[in-house]
């Protein structure tokens, strides 16, 4: 994998934790990833945190989770460049991830972390979940 790769990968994350307003973690990024690809089980913090190092290549599939849920292009992603793909496709997963990260973008600043706790908490199936406070 190329560490270009990794490092959009890892600032897929980024824009995501902005435009929540908190740091999401590996492992809710893990998560909201699995939940878009229709998996039962998470993806792991370490796998995350392998995809963002650069020492596993994620699948295809997971690339366009990734761009999906963090409102990027896949193929910006996957190779950096926006007009090389084509635009992601509308898909409707379990736990309705898509669109996360336009939904918190039209969200107001103070909302965002308990929307983002009502997120992954649906996602998750976690009702007890409560969003991180700085």
């Amino acid at each position: 994998m190329t560490a270009t790769l990794a490092r959009r990968i890892f600032l897929a994350h980024l824009e995501l934790s902005y435009n929540v307003g908190r740091k999401v973690t590996l492992a809710e990024f893990g998560e909201l990833v699995a939940r878009h690809l229709g998996r039962d089980a998470p993806f792991s913090a370490a796998a995350v945190s392998r995809w963002e190092a650069g020492s596993q290549v994620p699948s295809a599939d997971v690339i366009e989770a990734i761009a999906a849920i963090t409102g990027t292009d896949p193929g910006w992603i996957s190779h950096g460049d926006r007009s090389a793909a084509p635009p992601p496709p509308r898909l409707t997963p379990p736990g309705g991830v898509t669109g996360v990260a336009v939904h918190l973008r039209n969200t107001p600043l103070d909302n965002r972390r308990a929307e983002l706790g009502r997120v992954i908490a649906a996602a998750t199936g976690d009702q007890t979940a409560k969003p991180q406070h700085e």
